[in-house]
């Protein structure tokens, strides 16, 4: 979405967004790594979590490391440190609206 452009509009969808997340609360709820649920209304308004940190983001650089030798990325593949260093970009700028309004 960032790279074809439409990242920022769907930031910008407050409404979208509050759909997204109550739909999400009732038919795909999720638990965190400490096993509490997940607040989506609260990733809506300034708290959206897209990068791991400790275990979580050593598991799933191993499992990138993974999929990359198996062939289950189409293309090139960016470094695994790159990657998550834009999903913290987004995250960083996806947060800046839902605490601006």
């Amino acid at each position: 979405m960032d790279d074809a452009g439409f990242a920022d509009k769907a930031f910008a969808d407050r409404q979208l967004a509050n759909a997204v997340a109550k739909h999400k609360s009732m038919f795909f709820a999720e638990k965190a790594a400490d096993r509490s649920p997940i607040d989506y209304a609260a990733a809506v308004d300034g708290h959206l979590v897209l990068t791991p940190s400790g275990d979580g983001l050593r598991a799933l650089s191993e499992d990138y490391a993974k999929m990359v030798d198996d062939g289950l990325l189409l293309g090139d593949s960016e470094p695994f440190e790159q990657l998550i260093e834009r999903c913290a970009l987004i995250q960083e700028r996806a947060n800046k609206v839902g605490t601006t309004e």
